[in-house]
């Protein structure tokens, strides 16, 4: 762009127009007014055009109005087609995604890195393309240096690895399931097992040598069964399978509970019904 400071008639610089300001005539032939110059005029046309030509756009012959203006959709390109390096000088802090120093109504798409000096709040879904795989905490394709706070759901695809020393704490009344079965434990191979509880139901043991009960489990998945007897006063509990007291058969759907005749659960104390006499406890894989 030219300088008009070194025109006639021009008004000395201020801070707000630091070239000086343009004068209109006194009287019309004084003099007194900042003359048109030619090469001024051509400067700021074609200072108009470079913006037309960055955008693509010929100039079409037409009027410019404030209903169609081909420099003021060139300048809007120019806006939304920004080749070099964009800084926001304005501060202003992001709370939602409808406040901050830039809030775009449509999507955002970054071919390459985005750094973020402050917290990254997302409202949507957050996918991530890439499919490095995870070795160890500092590989993968999203590696957090502090920690990860989940509301709901988590799902993995592959397998969960803690560093050595680390737990897996169940807070509250959460608990560790694989397949939809709570996980109790894990056996030496690493295989999980489970815990399944049943009650026994009505067994008057005083008349009645055994009980079948139906156990819902894969019978060879069976890893141990623990019985546990309530007495009619509910004072005391005992293990049926106690030396005299009784033993477990285990059958491809249901339990056999039997108590030893003559033995310790054979006696007026056992002989009520309408009264879970105790408790199954299985441990299956």
């Amino acid at each position: 762009m030219r300088d008009i400071s070194g025109l006639i008639n021009v008004d000395p610089p201020t801070a707000n127009l630091p070239y000086g300001e343009m004068k209109n005539v006194v009287s019309p032939g004084d003099g007194t007014g900042t003359p048109v110059v030619k090469e001024y005029i051509q400067d700021l046309y074609y200072a108009l055009i470079a913006v037309l030509e960055e955008a693509g756009i010929i100039p079409d012959n037409t009027e410019e109005g404030i209903t169609s203006s081909q420099f003021l959709t060139a300048l809007l390109y120019c806006i939304s087609h920004i080749n070099d390096v964009l800084h926001i000088l304005d501060t202003t802090e992001s709370t939602t995604k409808d406040t901050g120093s830039i809030v775009t109504e449509g999507g955002i798409g970054v071919e390459k890195n985005g750094n973020f000096g402050g917290d990254l709040g997302i409202g949507g879904d957050l996918t991530v393309a890439d499919t490095t795989e995870s070795t160890t905490k500092d590989t993968g394709c999203a590696i957090f240096e502090g920690g990860i706070g989940v509301e709901k759901n988590v799902n993995i695809g592959g397998d969960f690895a803690l560093a050595t020393g680390k737990d897996v704490k169940i807070v509250g009344a959460g608990r560790l399931e694989h397949d939809g079965s709570p996980v109790a434990g894990y056996l030496n191979d690493g295989t999980p097992y489970y815990i399944k509880e049943i009650n026994i139901g009505d067994w008057n043991m005083d008349s009645t040598a055994s009980v079948t009960v139906a156990h819902g489990c894969t019978y060879a998945n069976i890893l141990d069964i623990n019985v546990l007897i309530r007495d009619d006063s509910d004072t005391y509990r005992y293990f049926l399978q106690d030396t005299n007291k009784g033993s477990v058969d285990i059958g491809s759907v249901n339990l056999t509970l039997w108590r030893i005749g003559g033995g310790y659960f054979d006696n007026a104390l056992f002989d009520s019904t309408s009264f879970n006499r105790g408790f199954i406890k299985i441990r299956y894989k």
